[in-house]
């Protein structure tokens, strides 16, 4: 049952009576974690238990401090198709001690997995930690559907699998919780908190436009939960949704300003908080906020047509909102609105807008007077992801950069455009805005990629995790904005935060056939200190 036992305690003719009376090992029934197992331990008095899971370049240790006879643990960590050693210490308050080392023989990754790529990995350069991220794919037979089950996977410094889950709905933005659970979004339509097992602990779905509510989530009377999350220290969400506005006046076109404006149903984004109980607590409307009459570059897309169906000329994708954060210090939220290329802060409490960070162009009264001025002289972000606040003003940004353009100007192609990771700092007293540093690739990999991305900071480290997932060429390779007909390509990326960056952790999913409109994304990536709690 179990081998290399070693026995701790005073020497006698006698020896002592073992203090393990059984040590096994099974794999993990939720088949939605398959790379996982748990190991039974009982021992004849409490003890405490410490593992250590071998198999992978970075093995993982853990303590369960819980003294008790009877032990059912997760074992996470294990190398896809290898026999892996559990190395098991159990150690009663009398100081009694043993060690015993178990195998098992975890299943490989099926052959559907994601096609992982490793190009860089420098771990004594790295930040300290896994990468946990989504992927999912496009259906290689029509153009802009995603396969309906995506994956969250989790690699070790070396870009090694050691986790994943396939749930039957697609994955979105993933985190950590401090209970060692992972909350992510999916499909835009709700939340769900998992334990490392894949078992469901809680889960939360927008019912309002009367979508079927999953088995065992609480709906929330909301009518989408899209894109980004963020738990509250109060413990209460704040998630972003939509409202279907009617609207006689929207404007038709994006490349003239003179073209009359004609009757649309208008998809304007909220910010939403809610409790665990699924309670709203409150609701802040962009467009209570906004002009909806301003519109950027993709603003009368149909991206919301499948969640509103049935109105004439489809619908109008207004803001699209995409990130969402909190700000203890003062009680507000800062929301990222990819089709206005705008970043906004306003309060928790009132409702009113603090500023604005955009492109100045087509901005009236009084929104133009909340616009932040470029204290010096840089680049503006266009179509963004993810906003991420520091101290002291600072905020990060996936900066997607397409068009490079507001409407009515001329438009970058792609094949001409880049990305970035972008750091600013923001004055609020001043109204002003500071570019401090900036990552768009190396001079001969300069990059674009029109859709998703992230950035964090690392805060060990000082370095930039990028999650630079949407990737779009067209049949020749080139770099396109067709994000429905192009093919899609994906990567993870670390830097170093310096004047000239230095990538130290790199790895790709990318088809080895990259013909048609198939391929992977990666919406969010993190870099997440420990795999048990």
């Amino acid at each position: 049952m179990f081998a290399g036992l070693t026995l701790a305690g005073c020497s006698s003719d006698k020896p002592p009576a073992s203090l393990v009376l059984d040590a096994h090992i099974y794999q993990n029934p939720n088949p939605t974690v398959p790379l996982a197992a748990i190991l039974h331990i009982k021992t004849d008095e409490p003890t405490t238990v410490h593992i250590q899971v071998s198999g992978t370049a970075h093995p993982v240790h853990a303590d369960f401090r819980a003294s008790t006879t009877v032990h059912d643990i997760p074992v996470i960590g294990l190398a896809p198709g290898k026999t892996n050693s559990i190395v098991v210490t159990v150690e009663s308050a009398a100081r009694r001690k043993e060690t015993t080392t178990l195998t098992f023989d975890a299943p490989a990754l099926p052959a559907d997995f994601p096609p992982l790529e490793i190009l860089t990995s420098d771990p004594v350069s790295m930040e300290p930690g896994w990468t946990l991220f989504n992927v999912f794919q496009f259906d290689p037979q029509h153009a802009g559907v995603v396969v309906p089950m995506g994956w969250l996977v989790i690699v070790n410094a070396a870009g090694e699998v050691v986790w994943y889950h396939r749930p039957p709905v697609v994955p979105g933005e993933a985190r950590q919780l401090s209970n060692g659970h992972l909350l992510y979004e999916y499909s835009h339509l709700g939340l769900v908190e998992i334990d490392m097992l894949g078992n469901a602990v809680a889960q939360w779905q927008a019912a309002a436009l009367k979508t079927p509510v999953l088995p065992g989530a609480t709906p929330v009377d909301t009518a989408t939960m899209h894109h980004d999350m963020a738990q509250m220290p109060n413990g209460h969400f704040l998630t972003l949704s939509t409202t279907a506005v009617m609207m006689s006046h929207y404007p038709t076109s994006e490349i003239d300003p003179e073209a009359p404006p004609g009757k649309a149903t208008v998809i304007v984004d909220n910010v939403v908080e809610f409790d665990r109980k699924g309670t709203i607590v409150r609701t802040w409307d962009m467009s209570d906020m906004l002009d909806l009459k301003r519109i950027g570059y993709d603003s009368s897309s149909p991206f919301w047509d499948v969640f509103y169906p049935g109105h004439a000329g489809g619908t109008k994708d207004w803001s699209h909102a995409n990130g969402i954060a909190y700000s203890e210090e003062d009680d507000s939220i800062v929301v990222s609105l990819r089709n206005q290329d705008a970043i906004v802060k306003f309060s928790r409490e009132t409702g009113k807008l603090a500023w604005i960070f955009a492109p100045p162009a087509n901005w009236k009264s009084p929104w133009q007077e909340l616009l932040l001025s470029p204290a010096s002289q840089l680049e503006w972000p266009y179509h963004q992801h993810a906003p991420k606040l520091g101290p002291n003003g600072k905020l990060l940004l996936f900066d997607n950069g397409n068009c490079r353009a507001s409407p009515f100007e001329v438009r970058v192609p792609a094949e001409q455009n880049h990305s970035r990771v972008v750091e600013f700092r923001i004055d609020e007293a001043a109204k002003t805005v500071t570019q401090e540093w900036s990552y768009g690739g190396s001079d001969t990999e300069i990059f674009y990629s029109p859709f998703l991305g992230e950035g964090d900071w690392m805060p060990t480290t000082g370095n930039i995790l990028v999650a630079d997932g949407g990737h779009v060429v067209d049949e020749h390779g080139t770099p396109s904005d067709s994000i429905i007909l192009g093919h899609k390509w994906a990567r993870i990326f670390e830097v170093t935060r310096e004047d000239k960056p230095r990538k130290v952790f790199e790895i790709r999913i990318k088809a080895a056939n990259t013909a048609g409109f198939g391929g992977w994304s990666i919406y969010r990536a993190e870099r997440i200190p420990h795999l048990y709690p």
